[in-house]
């Protein structure tokens, strides 16, 4: 099985590690999953931290497939931070992983009619 290819690249972010160097995070635009079943993949490369091969994310759809991988991104980052410090500007939320704090729509209150 061959790897699969970064393609167009939609995003890129720059790491500092270990104060001194950089690695880049690149995500490729999601496309349909060329083998059968109809879902959608969304590829990743991280480079200057070792393992620079590119990795996918799955989803139904281009946008499922796009949140799955930025988890997946966080994911590989932590265990890359087991062995140096990672940081986006200055953090060490690197801002991969979205946390969500849902209230409700704009402008609701919660008041209900």
């Amino acid at each position: 099985m061959s790897r699969p290819e970064l393609g167009d690249v939609i995003a890129e972010r720059e790491l500092e590690v270990d104060g001194a160097g950089h690695a880049v995070v690149r995500i490729g635009r999601p496309t349909p999953d060329p083998r059968a079943g109809g879902d959608w993949r969304c590829p990743f490369q991280i480079i200057g931290l070792g393992d620079e091969g590119v990795y996918e994310a799955f989803g139904v759809d281009a946008v499922q497939a796009l949140q799955l991988c930025l988890q997946l991104i966080d994911i590989h980052l932590g265990e890359q931070r087991r062995a140096r410090e990672v940081t986006w500007l200055g953090s060490a939320d690197l801002g991969f992983f979205p946390v969500v704090n849902f209230a409700g729509p704009l402008g609701d209150e919660g008041d209900s009619e």
